[in-house]
């Protein structure tokens, strides 16, 4: 049961009608009455698009249910300025935020991206971001003003520091829009030029720069967000927002990042993959890393190593670190440098080729002197052709890291 059908009526739906029926019977009747193909009707056209705002939204519609028309120019349980939040948005005169029930407007928050190095996110690091935010001017206590009495209500906006715009959308559809009042910025006063704060000029606010203090802790991550509560502007009669900076991780020359691991590439001769090899790691934190490869062991093109306990160290747990992945790209020595000689030599300790008969019949054929480059074999989907699946060189699969 409704205590009044009126609502219901004009959009010819019943008092238990759904959204989505609501929403049907507010497009046939607007298109009925629609001002363009009905002069005279601009009335009619007012009243069925705010009966239509009031009966789409729960709160409003269960307030007109429960007390009529009069309970929603009393309020019922909602206030004036609760009624027009819910229907534009933002609290009435207002711009920007929201409200907190019983408290202040919350304003808004602000972000900046801040860039950071891999070792910085390595090693940790103490910094000062500096911020351009808006404050209450401490002068006249954020009233633009230090005469009483001299603040009146704006009569462009009739103090309400908003403007109601009817805006067409086509297919017969009005849209409703608020805007800010142009002669008080939606403060909805005004001051008169001779009475306002000397520094501020009636404004109550001014530009300052603050410096946040930035402790970037060992194993922080790309992307990762750092919040100061209540650092954004400080304007009067709201609740100041947070500022949240956001870590943006700069590529590295040497290594690349994969959650807590690390990944380098070294070159290595293939003498040195062959007969062994010792590098020399310059590590993020200064350290010199000296490793070498076991004695017989030989390392193939696209072999990767691990060195455990040489990745990133973990956040708030930088004592427990991830690996350290070293990615070998084996260099062989330039065509036509190893001569016949020499050659003859190497047959003794490499492996011997293995041995085929050539049929009587087979043709002799030339390799294209040019090699064969990434972008020349590309297949239909643009992918370069793979041994195996998706394994590297030498039967290692590929390792794929990405900065987190």
């Amino acid at each position: 049961m409704v205590k009044d059908s009126k609502f219901y009526d004009l959009l010819e739906v019943s008092p238990d009608a759904t959204p989505d029926e609501i929403k049907k019977g507010y497009r046939k009747m607007a298109m009925k009455f629609h001002p363009d193909k009905n002069p005279g009707m601009e009335d009619k056209f007012k009243e069925l698009t705010h009966v239509y705002e009031i009966l789409s939204d729960p709160e409003k519609r269960q307030v007109y249910d429960e007390h009529g028309e009069d309970g929603l120019k009393e309020g019922g349980n909602m206030d004036e300025e609760d009624i027009l939040s819910a229907m534009f948005g933002f609290p009435f005169g207002k711009m920007g935020g929201g409200k907190r029930r019983g408290g202040k407007q919350q304003g808004r928050d602000i972000a900046f991206a801040v860039p950071v190095t891999l070792d910085d996110l390595y090693n940790g690091k103490q910094t000062q971001f500096p911020i351009n935010r808006t404050v209450q001017c401490l002068a006249c206590n954020g009233k633009g003003t230090n005469k009483p009495n001299s603040v009146q209500k704006c009569a462009s906006c009739n103090g309400q520091g908003a403007k109601i715009h009817l805006r067409h959308m086509g297919f017969g559809f009005i849209q409703q829009v608020q805007e800010a009042c142009e002669e008080c910025g939606g403060s909805g006063e005004s001051i008169a030029e001779q009475d306002k704060c000397e520094k501020c000029h009636g404004e109550k606010v001014f530009e300052e720069e603050k410096k946040l203090d930035v402790y970037i802790d060992k194993g922080m991550e790309h992307a990762q967000k750092l919040v100061f509560s209540g650092e954004a502007d400080h304007l009067p009669g709201t609740t100041p927002g947070d500022v949240i900076l956001v870590l943006k991780m700069e590529e590295h020359a040497e290594f690349k990042r994969s959650k807590n691991d690390l990944l380098t590439t070294k070159k290595i001769t293939l003498f040195e993959a062959l007969c062994g090899f010792q590098i020399l790691i310059k590590h993020l934190d200064g350290r010199s890393l000296v490793v070498k490869s076991a004695p017989g062991e030989i390392t193939k093109p696209g072999d990767t190593k691990i060195i455990e306990g040489e990745g990133m160290p973990q956040y708030k747990n930088p004592f427990e670190k991830g690996k350290l992945l070293v990615h070998f790209d084996v260099v062989f020595p330039e065509n036509g440098s190893i001569t016949v000689e020499q050659a003859k030599i190497l047959a003794t300790v490499l492996p011997t080729p293995e041995k085929f008969d050539i049929p009587t019949d087979a043709e002799k054929v030339d390799f294209n002197e040019k090699n064969l480059d990434e972008e020349d074999y590309e297949d239909e989907d643009g992918e370069g052709y793979e041994d195996g699946d998706g394994e590297g060189e030498g039967g290692n699969p590929r390792v794929a890291c990405h900065p987190q």
